[in-house]
Order: C-alpha cells, then sequence, then structure tokens
C-alpha cells in the first residue's frame, strides 16, 4: 500500500511539475505577443503622426525631416494606394497631406479605436453589427461620389465617415486576436521589464528610420532648392507648392476637372509627361499613339512628385468657379522632385 501511495504521489508531483513548466511557457509566449502588439501599435501611431505632419517636412531644409516627409508620400502613394488628389486632401500652408482626407479619418479612427480597446469598450462595439454600422456610412459616401458620380463630397464628411470606419475596424479585429486579453495586456505594460524592451525596440526602429530619412533627404529637392532652381529668390512674391506623386495619375481620371480654374491642375491635367505616364500604366494603342516603340521596363516620369514654384503677380481666376493652389497671373515652372530641374514653364 505504501509503495502504491509514493507511486501516486510522485506521479501527483510531475503532473504538477509539468503543469508549472508549460504554464511559464505559455504566460512567456503570450508576454512576447503582446509586446509585439504594443511595438506595432506605437510604430502605426508615429507613422499617422507623420502622415498628419507631412506638409511641414516636406518644406523643410533639414535633410532629415524633408526626408521624413518624403518617404511619408511615397510610403502612402506606393504601398498605403491613396489617390492623393490634392481637391479632397487636408493642406497645411499651401501642402497637402500625404493621404486624402478620407485616409486620414481612417488612420486616426484606428489609433483612437486601438486605445479605447485597451481601456475596455462595451460588447455591442465588438460585434458585425457594429462594424456593419460603421461601414454603412463611408459606403455611402464612397460610392455615391466615385462610382456613379452623383456628387461630390466634402473633407468634413470624408474625414467623420473615415474616422467612424477606422474605428469599427480596429475594435472588431482586436475583439478578435484571442491572445489580447485586456486585464492581461494591461498588466504586462505596467511592469518595468516590458517598457524597456519596448523602449528598445522603439529606438532601434526609429533609428533606422532616421538613417533612411537621411537617405532620401540626400535624393531629393528641397522647397528653397526648388525656387533657386526655377531662377527665383524665397521672397513674398514667389509661391511654391509640392504634388505627391500619386497626384497627376489620379487628376487625369477626375470626373470634374473641368470646373476648377486653377492654374496648376489646368497644367498638370496638359502635361506630356502624364500621358506618357498612362501610356506606359495601360499600353492601351486606342487611347494613345506611338506605342509601337514603348518600353514597359522604363520607369515612370517624376516619381517622387514634382514642385511647383510660381512667380506671382497677383490677379483672380475666374471669378465664382473654385481654386485648389492658385490662379495668380505669372509664371509657373515645374520641378522634378527628384532632380530638381525644370522641365516644364508656363504663362499664365
Amino acid at each position: 500500500m505504501a509503495d502504491k501511495l509514493d507511486a501516486m504521489y510522485e506521479q501527483k508531483t510531475f503532473d504538477k511539475a509539468r503543469y508549472d513548466a508549460e504554464t511559464s511557457l505559455s504566460r512567456a509566449v503570450l508576454w512576447v505577443k503582446h509586446l509585439f502588439y504594443a511595438w506595432l501599435f506605437m510604430v502605426f501611431l508615429s507613422f499617422v503622426l507623420l502622415v498628419l505632419a507631412s506638409p511641414v517636412l516636406i518644406r523643410s531644409e533639414n535633410r532629415i525631416l524633408l526626408g521624413m516627409g518624403a518617404l511619408a508620400y511615397n510610403i502612402v502613394s506606393g504601398l498605403m494606394m491613396c489617390h492623393q488628389l490634392p481637391m479632397r486632401s487636408l493642406f497645411i500652408n499651401g501642402v497637402q497631406q500625404a493621404v486624402c482626407a478620407r485616409d486620414a479619418g481612417i488612420y486616426l479612427g484606428i489609433v483612437i479605436g486601438g486605445f479605447v480597446f485597451l481601456k475596455g469598450v462595451p460588447s455591442f462595439l465588438k460585434t458585425k453589427k457594429f462594424l456593419v454600422m460603421a461601414t454603412i456610412p463611408i459606403a455611402l459616401d464612397g460610392v455615391t461620389q466615385t462610382i456613379f458620380n452623383l456628387r461630390e463630397s466634402n473633407n468634413a464628411l470624408r474625414i467623420i465617415t473615415g474616422l467612424i470606419f477606422g474605428f469599427g475596424i480596429m475594435v472588431f479585429v482586436l475583439a478578435r486576436i484571442r491572445s489580447l486579453n485586456q486585464s492581461e495586456f494591461r498588466q504586462n505594460i505596467r511592469s518595468a521589464q516590458f517598457k524597456f524592451l519596448l523602449a528598445a525596440l522603439l529606438i532601434i526602429t526609429a533609428s533606422a528610420f532616421i538613417k533612411a530619412s537621411a537617405l532620401a533627404g540626400d535624393s531629393y529637392t528641397s522647397q528653397n532648392e526648388a525656387i533657386y532652381s526655377a531662377g527665383k529668390t524665397p521672397s513674398s512674391g514667389i509661391l511654391s507648392y509640392y504634388i505627391p506623386p500619386r497626384s497627376p495619375l489620379s487628376l487625369y481620371f477626375y470626373p470634374q476637372k473641368e470646373q476648377y480654374a486653377d492654374n496648376v491642375l489646368n497644367d498638370l491635367w496638359s502635361m506630356d509627361f502624364l500621358a506618357e505616364n498612362i501610356r506606359l500604366l495601360t499600353n492601351d494603342s486606342y487611347l494613345f499613339n506611338q506605342t509601337d516603340n514603348l518600353d514597359l521596363n522604363l520607369p515612370l516620369k517624376h516619381y517622387y512628385g514634382l514642385w511647383v514654384v510660381v512667380s506671382s503677380e497677383g490677379g483672380e481666376g475666374i471669378t465664382g468657379e473654385p481654386t485648389v493652389f492658385t490662379s495668380d497671373r505669372g509664371n509657373y515652372y515645374y520641378l522634378d522632385a527628384a532632380d530638381g530641374i525644370v522641365f516644364e514653364t508656363n504663362r499664365h
């Protein structure tokens, strides 16, 4: 009998040890997952702030700050596939943000949703029903504007519908990540070790981004360099604008282009390089001539965007018609943002 009891005790001890080991491993894996989630969220938050500040950064004469702005515009145009239409974007000091107003709202909604979720949200906000409700406003606004061309929305409505959708999709997704238990996550992020490793990861990420920004800034033409390349000096009579990489192509297909009395927009719509880029993308011989010698391996022209320098003489455009940039009289100089070379000059 004693031998049997000893065997049972040993088996119980073994099971408890195995249970403790498996529990410790599970907690360690969960801790690492939470560290990754926190790092990913902080990186996305930094990206949102970078995008919102992009008009200020792209005007900077500091190479690192200029490079940060350049990366923001190119990441958005290349990876996020934002159309970057000027008339559907917010402006700071004459320069549009890297994303349109709707995308800016979506990104802000995602960030807000992340913060609110960790604080705790009602169960209803985690359901598919709420996700559908959050999707309806942006779907109606976008479909009636873009697909059916029934109306033109406004930036305030684009931001609001985007923010609601971003919030809804973030809460819905986070609620379905099994390892993201709110109480356990909050407990982990309070620990000193967690904060230290998170800070270390963010420092490494920031260092890599600053290095990439410095390289991008060295390959970009700054605002003042563009003005000097146009044969002008910065002064009150000189206007300058940055045109993001995807804007010209999106403008080409914009259905309501005829309503604008904006000299910059009208110049962009009529430029040869834009038609050449469309040819490169579509290879449509019915739409464009001279495609027999087309080399589809050629890079698109002005891939990093444009600088527009205006030697303004004042004066207004057609009364009652909207402008996005300017309708002032004067000379308009268009420069590649990468090499700073003036490739077109127009007089208005």
